[in-house]
């Protein structure tokens, strides 16, 4: 019989919690650079809001299906990536993050491990489109951080869908080139309408 209990271990919690801070930190200083203004702490807040909720539910959605399939998965953070990240937000002024992985064990079939793979990118879309129509019942501050959720969500999305391992694109156009399609084309359509709205 395939488990499909859902675990966390005190190691898999904290790099979660680790990962989750320091994409949002990233984020925070590609925004808000000025690391000592009112602004800046607003900024993190947000941006824990938008990024890391992406991030953590990206990275929680290919943990569950895996589980689902009888597959045991657990998240691990890179954190040498997460501090190449942080510091390419704060000298560079841009962001390639590589916060860390959900690394599934159990047997797969391609269905199957696309599926897992579709997940995460599948998640930011949702979370995309959730922030976008969300953006139509509020104002003042709300609108900027739902844009940036939208945005930010949407990135992430076309992102993780590049065909090329070992991103989530590469399973996804192996096991489905249709829904591949489909998938980027919202991904890409949600981010292209947030910068001609």
């Amino acid at each position: 019989m395939r488990e499909t209990k859902i675990t966390f271990s005190k190691r898999e919690t904290t790099d979660l919690i680790k990962a989750w801070a320091l994409v949002s930190l990233a984020f925070a200083i590609l925004y808000s650079p000025d690391l000592t203004s009112q602004k800046f702490l607003y900024t993190l807040l947000a941006s824990a809001l938008t990024a890391g909720l992406g991030f953590a539910l990206h990275e929680l959605a290919h943990k569950f299906v895996a589980i689902r399939f009888g597959c045991s998965a657990s998240f691990r953070a890179n954190m040498f990536w997460l501090w190449i990240g942080l510091a390419m937000a704060f000298f560079l002024k841009a962001i390639f993050l590589a916060p860390g992985a959900v690394i599934v064990r159990g047997v797969q079939s391609k269905r199957e491990n696309g599926i897992i793979s579709a997940a995460g990118p599948a998640t930011n879309i949702i979370l995309a489109a959730l922030f976008m129509i969300a953006n139509f019942f509020f104002v003042g501050a709300w609108t900027i951080i739902l844009t940036m959720g939208a945005v930010i969500n949407s990135w992430l999305a076309a992102f993780n869908l590049l065909p090329i391992l070992p991103f989530d694109g590469a399973k996804v156009w192996q096991w489905n080139k249709k829904i591949y399609i489909a998938m980027m084309a919202l991904a890409i359509s949600l981010l292209v309408i947030q910068f001609i709205w």
